[in-house]
């Protein structure tokens, strides 16, 4: 929408040659291009604006405006281009003298010089060189510029500067100066809130960590950058990379299920670039198709190997697709390992050599490659196989830079296998394949001498021919998934996900603690059951996070209260949460592991908990086991219970395929002994630093006792980061609150508390990013802690601890009296009593009685003050629901106790009685605060307001009756009698919506087109042949732009006009990729007018098909205003047809440019108005068309020499129309015969048999292969009977037997018989 605005004012302005708002717009419109990666609509933009600052002599401006056309040259990877106008923008800025420009245009060509190495390291060594240069210079002069900038702006030049110099020295292989200056960009975008320089200082730390192999820092460095671009909103694709990356580390350390989390954040994120979004996409299928073959292979019995088999190698398989070869090595070490305990032979276990052969290639790991693939050849029983294999061998020596001996030998024994075999077939495709091997080595001698072996064996054959599978495409690796089903229990929001609905008492609310701790996480740490069971009957969330993103289950498990554990998964406590980002990917069953609570541990496992989960340290539930194991005396009981859970795990991690480390390798794990809880927000220093912090401690102190001094120390603590499972060495006691001395806050009671805990306290977690509420809740949760432990403890009969009480006096609890809100009437409002819509549910099916409906009165007011009647009144919600506002009344009473599921569900049916489907809706206000559901109304009533604020409605999900039962519907409301044509279609619908030449006019089809809005399971919609209206097409447009699994549109001979176009251009919004492939416009009254919003729907669509035909194009098509600047992205395209037009030559080859020939399959310019030569100008663009299969080129001028250079860019081309070509003789008539062309129509080309000759003396008979087809239609001439029938007798002598004619008075034609 926001490009079609900018692209009208650009054609207003240009019509008002309004030089000002033009570049203003352009330059807008080269922005957004900018955003959206589409670089080359950029350049166009930015060069007009280029164009009038060169004209008005602005030299700042013009040098600006080559620097944005170079940064879209350095978009397309145009290194010298890009350079070109860099360093116009430089010289213009040391021309002027402006020293802020100076430092942006140094800072640029370094940036340009770095990526052009990135992209190819081997092309420019000194690019590197360069690259440091201009970037140092481009420092230096930012540090000159106080004064000139501010300096948050100097600050974001030094940071993105020091950034690009560390990854300078990255690509050098300095890691430690860049570590250093990487490190120095960071603390500069931290000191001044800097988030999407910081989160590319994190990313970059990560990268040097990854080839370090340091993968748990890189995973540390992920996470923080994540942190960073969650901040900045407007950029989801900052975020999405960094969880790609991240899923990759994921990966390569073995964690399918984290991969898989971190995949599904970024594929939730619905990212515009299509790209990166595809690549995210096919990296979920995968990573979810293994996670679920992994869960097979754990329910799979151990002695079922040909099962085993089967799972590996599709682990294999997704390990190849995500190139992590080295875990694809170990997943089909273990196939062919299954393959062998199963007796497999032959080609199963042939395929597990040739599958470990290829992954050894790919991994470079070439010796061990041919030793699978000898034994892969040894099982080979057909000669295609073995010579397939040979050709591996000799692919891999190759790649291996083996000597050319060895190379020669592998070939040498392939070319005597055919020969023993006598199959000259596949000797002269080995021969073949030599030769072109002694070519790359330059042996040009010897190959020659088998080119000369070649020729004696009479061979023919295309290059293609003979090669073997590794062309053909295999089965796509988590086609099967549904990435819209894959769930994920580890999001960084709060959970809720009851075994039942379970609904919060009218007074109960969840409150939080400092450390964001709710209730229920404090009844989990102090291991509270009564008080935890009575928290969730009130309503209380089962999967809520604190501050850090634990869950009670977390602090449950970490604390060893197994009865606790137990309740909160009957709950339905997600039993496999990995915690929020600052969490590491820990789960309940890895806290249970680390502090060796073997029952929870066997509980959690026997309730379904991920053995093979790993924390984002790579970590596993095993590691933690024998960490904790190694400093603690067991009794007998428990030993065999850890041996038994040991060996539970390891067969389990061995079965998935994963390293299992040794017992002396885990002491590896970070933090040596029993691990304590820490609050975040009272870091320890190191020891070194401890005695020096003594001053900064007593000014703390004080400071907090006299709060109204004026001295308080300003010295800072830094606080290294620490991991989430700290040692008992990191933790000293709660001192704070005994320091700070006599506390005095209201209604703070203590009371000696129970414990369930054990006595030795092992493990505990820091709690993160606490911040104190703005309300005294705080006060207010501990009271409630307090009077609820209280009253448990009076019937809890069996506790046998003592409690600990809590610091700080004891004071008696005061009266609280509640201020209570002001009446309405108070500030002299009367009520009104207004009839409110129904509140039943959303339902789809209704009845409409006009009689039934009680008449419309005026709203009565009634005065409080007369003590007349008081009738209810009513207020309102505004819910705005996919761009449109709907109403939802409410009664007055009601506001307190209807919640905001309430007014979800009350909308939700509004928007269903308008669009015939039902939504699930989240509600958030204009301002982004989520509502959650069971939140009151209320709230959206600022004090004494009678209008809430706006709602906005985001729909999680659509609710989608049948489409027949949606038009009935529809039908009925428009008062429209449903067609028998299209409900007779409706009832057989699936995928493909056919009305085609039905001859059905607007009114039938406005119902229609109304509730095929949202139809996801529509694939192709065909109107062709029916008459749509204007108020019918703006329906059936704003159903298209829903429609997203919609590949085919067919709208021929629909009477559109220009106006339809740009409605659909207008509808189609510029942030989604629609899936739209073949678009058929053909035999309408479109006109020269709409090319720009054509030119707006190739944008917008996918398209691979467009047909154009017949649409009123005339020669004057490129001179409007409006069309001079157009360009259609035509780059997909295979099939275009843009005949029965009036478009002259040049048109046509302005339109045909805008083709991709490499990938063209059909084209179809025929019968328009063009002269002599166009075609040899669309010829010199065309370079190879080798996919195009049909050319119709009917009256289009098309002369001899034209043929010679169509047949020359196009040799597979099968179907050719020259017909009503009258230049065309029998010169053209002899290629084409020679060719390869199946199916040649040549009617009415009256000179075809000028120059005739004897076709048998000059066709070569080799050329005619009478295995494939051949069809020759033609027309006959006036007074060339003898010519026909010596093309008769030709066409017998070349074909034989097959030869088939067919001759009448005006026509023949030449065929084979099939």
């Amino acid at each position: 929408m926001e490009e079609q605005k900018l692209l009208k004012k650009r054609t207003k302005a240009q019509n008002e040659n309004n030089e000002a708002v033009l570049t203003s717009v352009c330059t807008d419109l080269a922005n957004l291009y900018m955003v959206e990666g589409r670089y080359d609509f950029a350049i166009e933009e930015f060069t007009t604006v280029a164009n009038v600052y060169k004209r008005q002599k602005k030299q700042l401006e013009y040098a600006v405006v080559n620097r944005g056309i170079g940064e879209a040259y350095l978009g397309l990877q145009k290194f010298e281009k890009a350079l070109h106008h860099q360093k116009i923008y430089l010289d213009t800025s040391r021309e002027l003298k402006n020293k802020l420009e100076e430092q942006r245009a140094l800072a640029t060509i370094g940036h340009t010089y770095l990526s052009s190495h990135l992209d190819n390291p081997q092309a420019d060594k000194n690019s590197l060189d360069l690259a440091n240069k201009f970037l140092k210079k481009s420092l230096v002069v930012s540090q000159s510029l106080n004064g000139q900038a501010s300096k948050l702006e100097i600050a974001d030049m030094s940071a993105r500067l020091f950034s690009n110099l560390g990854l300078v020295q990255d690509c050098m292989g300095n890691f430690e100066q860049a570590s250093e200056l990487i490190t120095k960009s960071i603390n500069l975008c931290k000191a001044h809130d800097l988030y999407e320089q910081l989160q590319r200082g994190y990313l970059s730390l990560a990268s040097i960590s990854v080839k370090a192999k340091d993968y748990k820092s890189a995973v540390q460095q992920y996470n923080l950058a994540a942190e960073a671009a969650k901040k900045i909103r407007n950029k989801p694709s900052l975020l999405s990379g960094v969880l790609l990356s991240k899923s990759e580390i994921l990966t390569k350390l073995g964690d399918l299920q984290g991969a898989k989390n971190a995949l599904l954040k970024a594929y939730k994120l619905k990212i515009p670039d299509v790209k990166e979004r595809k690549t995210i996409e096919n990296n979920l299928r995968v990573v979810a198709s293994m996670c679920r073959n992994e869960d097979k292979l754990l329910i799979t019995d151990s002695n079922d190997h040909k099962t085993l088999k089967t799972l590996y190698e599709k682990m294999g398989d997704g390990a190849c697709e995500l190139r992590q070869f080295e875990k694809a090595l170990d997943y089909y070490k273990k196939m062919l390992e299954s393959a062998e305990k199963a007796g497999l032979a032959g080609s199963d276990l042939g395929t597990c050599y040739y599958s470990l052969a290829e992954t050894y290639k790919d991994n470079n790991q070439f010796e061990e490659a041919v030793i699978y693939f000898e034994q892969e050849l040894e099982l080979c029983r057909s000669l295609k196989d073995s010579l397939n294999t040979l050709s591996k061998i000799a692919d891999t020596k190759e790649a291996a830079d083996a000597p050319a001996s060895e190379v020669e030998a592998v070939y040498d024994r392939a070319i005597k296998l055919s020969q023993m075999e006598s199959n000259a077939h596949e000797e002269g495709l080995m021969l073949k394949r030599f030769i072109r091997y002694l070519r790359r080595q330059n042996q040009h001698s010897r190959a020659f001498q088998c080119e000369q072996e070649l020729a004696k064996l009479n061979f023919h054959s295309s290059d293609s021919e003979g090669e073997s599978s590794e062309n053909q495409a295999g089965s796509v690796v988590g086609a099967e998934i549904d990435l819209d089903a894959i769930t994920d229990v580890s999001d960084d929001s709060d959970l809720d996900q009851p075994t039942k609905p379970r609904k919060r008492t009218k007074n109960f609310q969840v409150r939080r603690n400092v450390k964001g701790e709710t209730q229920l996480h404090t009844a989990c740490i102090k291991g509270q059951l009564n008080v935890a069971s009575h928290l969730l009957e009130q309503g209380h969330p089962v999967n809520v996070r604190d501050n850090c993103g634990w869950l009670p289950l977390h602090e449950a498990c970490i604390n060893g209260h197994i009865e606790v554990v137990k309740l909160l998964l009957e709950k339905g406590a997600a039993i496999n949460d990995r915690g929020g980002t600052k969490c590491e990917g820990i789960t309940p069953l890895h806290d249970a592991a680390s502090n060796g609570h073997l029952a929870i541990v066997q509980l959690l496992l026997n309730k379904g908990a991920n053995a093979v989960a790993k924390t984002d340290e790579g970590y596993t539930v095993l590691d933690f086991l024998r960490k904790w194991r190694l400093p603690v005396m067991l009794d007998e009981d428990s030993q065999r219970l850890y041996e038994d859970i040991v060996e539970q795990v390891s067969g389990i991690l061995e079965k998935a395929g994963h390293v299992i480390h040794e017992p002396q390798e885990v002491i590896a794990i970070p933090s040596t002994s029993r691990d304590m809880r820490r609050c975040a927000s009272f870091g320890l220093e190191d020891e070194s630093s401890a005695s020096s912090e003594s001053t900064h401690y007593k000014n703390v102190m004080e400071s907090l006792r006299h709060r109204n001094s004026d001295k308080i120390s300003s010295s800072r603590t830094l606080v290294a980061k620490r991991p989430a499972l700290l040692s008992a060495d990191d933790v000293i006691d709660d001192w704070l609150e005994d320091d700070i001395g006599k506390s005095f806050k209201k209604r703070k009671t203590n009371s000696p508390r129970k414990s369930n805990s054990p006595a030795k306290s092992y493990t505990s977690r820091k709690s993160f990013d606490e911040v104190v509420p703005a309300d005294d809740s705080s006060e207010d949760f501990q009271m409630f802690d307090d009077e609820l432990s209280r009253y448990y403890e009076l019937q809890n009969t069996h506790a046998t601890q003592s409690r600990q009480s809590s610091p700080g006096p004891k004071t008696s609890p005061k009266k609280v009296v509640r201020k209570k809100q002001s009446k309405l009437t108070n500030f002299g409002h009367t009520r009104t009593f207004v009839e409110a819509d129904s509140t039943s549910p959303p339902s789809l099916s209704r009845k409409s009685s006009v009689d039934a409906s009680p008449k419309k009165q005026l709203p009565r007011t009634h005065s409080f003050d007369k003590g007349q009647p008081v009738m209810e009144p009513t207020l309102s919600v505004d819910v705005r629901i996919d761009k449109k506002l709907y109403r939802v009344p409410i009664l007055l009473s009601q506001v307190t106790i209807k919640t905001i599921k309430w007014l979800a569900d009350e909308a939700a049916a509004r928007y269903a009685r308008k669009e015939y489907m039902v939504p699930t809706l989240e509600l958030e206000t204009k301002n982004g605060a989520i509502l959650a559901d069971d939140d009151p109304i209320s709230v959206l009533f600022p004090m004494g307001a009678t209008q809430a604020e706006e709602v906005e409605a985001r729909i999680v999900k659509w609710n989608v009756p049948p489409l027949i039962d949606r038009f009935k519907e529809a039908c009925q409301d428009m008062g429209i009698a449903p067609h028998d044509a299209i409900y007779r279609v409706l009832q057989e619908f699936s995928v493909a919506l056919n009305l085609s030449d039905n001859g059905l006019k607007g009114p039938s089809l406005s119902p229609l087109c109304k509730v095929l809005n949202r139809q996801t399971t529509l694939h192709e919609l065909n109107l062709s042949g029916n008459f749509l209206t204007n108020e019918c097409f703006q329906l059936l447009a704003a159903s298209v732009a829903s429609l997203e699994n919609l590949s085919r549109l067919n709208l021929n001979c629909t009477n559109l006009h220009a106006d339809h176009l740009q409605t659909l251009a207008s509808t189609l919004s510029p942030d989604v990729a629609y899936n739209v492939t073949d678009l058929d416009l053909s035999d309408n009254l479109i006109g020269d007018s709409c090319l720009e919003n054509l030119a707006v729907l190739t944008r917008r669509f996918q398209l691979k098909k467009l047909n154009l035909s017949g649409n009123k194009f005339t020669k004057d098509i490129f001179n409007y205003s409006s069309n001079n600047q157009v360009l259609l992205n035509l780059d997909q395209v295979e099939e275009f047809d843009v005949s029965d037009n009036w478009l002259n030559g040049g048109n046509l080859v302005k339109l045909l440019s805008w083709l991709k020939p490499s990938i063209l399959r059909y084209v179809n310019v025929s019968r328009n108005s063009v002269t002599d030569g166009f075609l040899a100008e669309v010829f010199k663009n065309w370079s190879d068309a080798k996919k195009l299969k049909i050319c119709k080129l009917s009256r289009c001028c098309v002369r001899d020499s034209d043929m010679f250079d169509l047949l020359r860019v196009a040799n597979c081309l099968e179907t050719l129309d020259v017909s009503y070509n009258d230049d065309l003789t029998s010169i053209a008539l002899r290629r084409l015969l020679e060719s390869d062309v199946q199916n040649l129509y040549l009617y009415g080309c009256k000179n075809i048999f000028q120059y005739f000759l004897d076709f048998s003396k000059y066709l070569d008979g080799s050329s005619c292969d009478q295995n494939k087809g051949k069809t020759l239609k033609l027309s006959l001439p006036e007074n060339c009977e003898k010519e026909k029938d010596c093309l008769v007798k030709m066409w017998k002598e070349l074909y034989g037997n097959k030869a088939e004619v067919e001759v009448n008075s005006r026509f023949f034609c030449l065929s084979l018989s099939k």
